[in-house]
């Protein structure tokens, strides 16, 4: 009875997932308020987690469902990682083409705004912020963090770049060398986060391993004749073990690569 309230759940669960950030910046930016668009992919797994669980056990059901919402999280740590990639190599060349143009006299609105030119045709969001910063300063204002992609991948940078316009404003320093050491400063942490998170493979290869370890047990008792899918798929204790050896598989992992990620964003 208690198959269709679980199936229910999970496809209520991938219906409202809430959308990646990423459009809610594009909201920040244009301005224009867009609707909550939805991978073309959700329907459908929502259509086949009710239908497909109805067809089969509790404890499946929500066994299925908790390696969904991980592969749902794969997916978006997967995506959030070649967006802080890409990101952090445009902010890297437009810093670059601002400091040249800064170095033959260009003002800082234009250079801004020539560096975000130059990325237009990456539709890449580090353009339209330099661009935003550009038109704010042309019109004799200072541009903020605000203005810019706050919550972003690489947010600091872009507050140290509001500091850097800030302190060049008030003081009088060049603010091409302000540029130049912000430029160092994110060359440096990228180098570093880079051989940091290769000398985390290792770890990151052993979490999966370990995590898929519980599957090579189950294919060995299968084959050597005691049934263990039958017993886990079956119900009663076998449901429960598989639900809470799932959710402990799944934790585990989800978790391991938490801590590889946050010691790589230090």
């Amino acid at each position: 009875m208690l198959t269709p309230i679980w199936c229910a759940t999970g496809a209520l669960v991938l219906l409202w997932w809430p959308p990646p950030r990423e459009r809610h910046r594009v909201v920040d930016l244009s301005g224009e308020e867009l609707a909550r668009r939805r991978p073309r992919w959700t329907p459908v797994a929502a259509v086949v987690v009710l239908g497909g669980g109805l067809l089969l056990d509790p404890s499946v059901a929500v066994s299925a469902a908790i390696v969904a919402v991980l592969g749902i999280w794969l997916q978006r740590r997967s995506s959030r990682r070649e967006r802080l990639h890409r990101e952090t190599t445009d902010l890297l060349s437009a810093l670059s083409a601002i400091t040249a143009e800064l170095s033959i006299g260009t003002p800082p609105p234009a250079a801004f705004a020539l560096a975000g030119a130059e990325l237009a045709e990456r539709d890449s969001t580090v353009s339209e912020t330099m661009r935003t910063m550009a038109s704010r300063a042309a019109l004799g204002g200072a541009p903020r963090a605000e203005s810019s992609a706050v919550g972003g991948p690489i947010d600091p940078q872009w507050r140290r770049i509001t500091l850097a316009w800030e302190i060049a404003h008030e003081s009088g320093v060049p603010i091409k060398d302000l540029l130049e050491s912000v430029r160092s400063d994110l060359a440096a942490r990228r180098g570093f986060a880079a051989r940091t998170d290769a000398g985390l493979a290792g770890p990151r290869a052993t979490a999966a391993v370990l995590a898929l370890l519980p599957i090579l047990g189950i294919g060995l008792g299968q084959a050597l004749g005691a049934h263990p899918i039958a017993i886990l798929a079956g119900g009663g204790m076998g449901g429960v073990l598989l639900v809470v050896g799932t959710a402990l598989g799944a934790g585990g992992l989800w978790w391991s690569l938490r801590i590889a990620d946050h010691v790589v964003a230090q």
